[in-house]
């Protein structure tokens, strides 16, 4: 047994200096994908935005949220 500690995924408020990262995801993932305004705007607005990281740093995954009360709506993954 290691006495180092486990390496885990690191999820993370997503910001503008993600963007890059996300929409090369996003080109890959969507036939439409959505764009860097878009994603702007979300930020801009308030909605939840996330990102997940590996333990070196690159960017995994993201989600963006809208939230308002009593309800949920996943609007990015």
């Amino acid at each position: 047994m290691s006495a180092q500690p486990l390496e885990l995924w690191q999820v993370q408020p997503m910001h503008s200096a993600h963007l890059p990262q996300v929409l090369e995801i996003e080109r890959r993932a969507y036939p439409f994908p959505w764009t860097e305004g878009i994603f702007n705007d979300c930020l801009k607005v308030g909605h939840s935005a996330w990102v997940v990281c590996s333990p070196a740093g690159d960017l995994l995954a993201y989600a963006l949220l809208s939230m308002t009360v009593g309800e949920a709506h996943l609007l990015k993954y």
